[in-house]
């Protein structure tokens, strides 16, 4: 028996798939995989949006959550999970509730949440220690950071804004420090136009970093992992970017060499430094046309059992189910994210997972134009203009 499989594999994430494959292939030596694809980012989005369109699930798939998810579930392409998961009530409650919230549709449970990810800021303790900063406490503590290492050669902030997701996490947090975390997620919701003066201030207060020097001039032609290699050899002080960045810097640089802290509070701002972006990533589905259906529910929930997360903790991964982390063994930087999390008085989607795979590469795209030095306010109304036109 062969089920055909999808992955977004990276680093971490692509070993403990692969070692989990192993596990259940010697317990089921009936069952061979074969691997569909195994890119990641914007490619991988590309594949799976593709194959949805065509019809041609795979068995077993990674997919991302929330309005990425939405038009899958929609066009009858994903098997609902929920009448399992009732059959099996020890396993369900295994699951943490508020990520499953993420894959749930209309009563049906359509694919289970494999990780949260939290979006921080990075900061390289060596640099810090060389020219005396520590971490923000304020915006104008912020602000020094960028001046300090501005005047000592060093990049203030690494950014890789060559895949147009990772220029849109700075502008979310400067957002929601602008506008506070209600606006934010009533602008999601319809409530509010993209045209409202906190998305033009915010990217005003991102030009102005900009001005500062805080991001290098081309950083539109800079790759993630390039940013990334600038802030690991020490040519930069920041990076800004997702939890499941972990496990690639404590390979590259070692968990004591660098930290995370959030984003300060803006003065006359109505967002809090306790705000944060934090979401169930990827999640994995079985396709609604599979014929082994039995056996992808089996791999499933071999994936999700307590011995296979605990391998995801191992790896660097915060779980989405009710796995212990153990703050004594766990890895450092790990707990620490952990820590932000559950310190969080409130948290928000990045933005193009709830807007859809449309929208939200359209409003990534906008921000883009951003860092090319455009007018905040045109760039906003041309995005409104898109969200207006894409709901008729």
């Amino acid at each position: 028996m062969t089920i055909m499989w999808q992955n977004a594999g990276v680093d971490s994430t692509d070993n403990w798939m692969r070692d989990t494959l192993t596990l259940f292939q010697e317990q089921n030596p009936n069952v061979e995989f074969e691997l569909m694809d195994n890119t990641w980012g914007d490619q991988y989005l590309t594949q799976i949006t593709t194959l949805m369109a065509t019809g041609r699930t795979p068995d077993v798939f990674a997919t991302w959550t929330s309005g990425r998810m939405e038009p899958f579930v929609e066009a009858g392409r994903m098997y609902d999970l929920k009448p399992l998961l009732e059959q099996d009530p020890e396993f369900y409650n295994f699951l943490q509730a508020g990520p499953l919230a993420s894959t749930t549709f209309d009563g049906g449970i359509y694919a289970i949440p494999y990780n949260l990810n939290g979006e921080f800021i990075y900061y390289n303790k060596q640099v810090f220690a060389d020219l005396g900063l520590t971490v923000p406490e304020t915006w104008e503590d912020f602000l020094n950071i960028i001046k300090t290492t501005k005047e000592n050669g060093i990049i203030p902030i690494a950014l890789g804004n060559a895949e147009i997701w990772t220029g849109a996490i700075p502008f979310m947090m400067i957002a929601e420090r602008v506008g506070g975390l209600e606006a934010i997620n009533e602008t999601l919701a319809g409530e509010r136009k993209w045209t409202d003066e906190i998305f033009a201030r915010s990217g005003e207060v991102l030009q102005e970093l900009m001005n500062m020097g805080a991001f290098e001039p081309n950083v539109n032609g800079i790759k993630p992992d390039e940013a990334r290699s600038k802030f690991v050899m020490g040519q930069a002080a920041l990076w800004i970017n997702g939890t499941w960045e972990i496990s690639i810097l404590n390979a590259q640089m070692g968990p004591e060499n660098y930290g995370i802290f959030s984003l300060p509070e803006i003065p006359g701002g109505k967002g809090s430094i306790d705000h944060h972006i934090v979401f169930a990533d990827q999640a994995y589905a079985i396709g609604a046309n599979s014929e082994h259906k039995d056996v992808a529910w089996s791999l499933l929930k071999f994936m999700f059992s307590q011995e296979r997360q605990e391998a995801v903790v191992r790896s660097n991964v915060l779980p989405a189910t009710k796995v212990e982390v153990d703050p004594a063994t766990a890895d450092a930087r790990l707990v620490e994210a952990l820590d932000l999390m559950a310190g969080a008085s409130g948290t928000m989607f990045p933005w193009d997972i709830p807007l859809g795979t449309f929208l939200g590469t359209e409003l990534n795209k906008a921000v883009q134009l951003l860092y090319m030095g455009q007018s905040p306010a045109s760039v906003m109304q041309q995005f409104q203009r898109t969200v207006d036109d894409a709901a008729f």
